[in-house]
């Protein structure tokens, strides 16, 4: 799901690998614009970082990409980690991981 969301960003945004792992959930990074333009429409910005800048810039993404970034986040929310990577069980006397959790 994570690499739907890279390719999505990457052809709606233009953004580079680098800006869209800068995604976060908080307030400042992810924006909803409600009555802009001419038929008043809801839209979404990301404020991301840019390579070699300080201050965030503007992305503006549509409704389907919005949708995925969502889910990616929901789903990151469910696992309890970063999306797209496995929990894994306790260490065992070795060292080793049990393996995937569920």
């Amino acid at each position: 799901m994570f690499a739907h969301l890279v390719v999505r960003m990457q052809t709606v945004t233009g953004a580079h690998i680098g800006e869209v792992q800068k995604i976060s959930q908080n307030p400042e990074c992810i924006k909803q614009l409600v009555n802009i333009g001419p038929k008043g429409a809801t839209r979404w910005l990301l404020r991301l970082c840019p390579k070699g800048r300080t201050e965030r810039c503007d992305y503006f993404i549509d409704e389907d990409t919005k949708d995925v970034l969502l889910e990616v986040l929901s789903g990151s929310l469910l696992e309890g980690g970063p999306a797209g990577q496995e929990r894994r069980g306790p260490k065992n006397v070795n060292g080793r991981g049990t393996g995937p959790v569920g």
